[in-house]
């Protein structure tokens, strides 16, 4: 007769195996679930860029002048992209609290990139970005800002700016409602 009692229970070597087994499949897990929190990170940050921009040209149109977004990676940190009157000299360290900031620190794991005359994507230069104007709501200029991962830089999403004033979430791939950043 078989005795349950005796057999009831694991070995300490079963036990090792999936111990081993599960250390092997959460190893192999950790680095696209990494990919993934940098993804989502871009994407809300991206969205946070969109309400920004639409937001400067709301601005301009509030107080009946010129409101320029620019960009600014002096600051110790950060970088950021802010908001002025055109011609003001307001940059993220010396902001005034009349005008909104976007703040991102130097440790995430993207940066932010513009695209260049051929459609690539490109380094952002410090200064004025583009500006809206109050009477009709246009752009001064075509512009994307966009967002890079640092680890895969396929992965790109955030907003492109026409010069008749439209302003449009992008990402790397045209879905969900999203132009395409790097398309002419």
């Amino acid at each position: 007769m078989y005795d349950w009692k005796k057999n009831q229970g694991i070995t300490l070597l079963e036990l090792l195996f999936t111990v081993a087994i599960i250390g092997i499949i959460l190893a192999s897990s950790v680095p696209s679930f990494e990919t993934l929190v940098v993804n989502n990170q871009i994407k809300a940050k991206s969205e946070e860029l969109f309400r920004f921009v639409r937001l400067a040209k709301y601005e301009a149109v509030k107080r009946n002048k010129k409101v320029e977004v620019y960009y600014d990676s002096t600051s110790p940190g950060y970088y950021c992209l802010g908001m002025r009157g055109v011609g003001e000299n307001i940059t993220c360290s010396n902001q005034s609290h009349t005008y909104s900031l976007l703040k991102i620190n130097d440790d995430i794991k993207f940066k932010v990139k513009t695209v260049d005359g051929q459609g690539n994507i490109a380094d952002i230069s410090n200064g004025a970005l583009f500006s809206f104007s109050p009477q009709t709501g246009k752009s001064s200029a075509n512009k994307r800002v966009l967002f890079q991962s640092n680890t895969d830089t396929n992965v790109v999403s955030g907003v492109r700016v026409t010069n008749v004033g439209l302003v449009n979430p992008c990402s790397d791939q045209a879905w969900g409602g999203k132009m395409q950043c790097t398309s002419g």
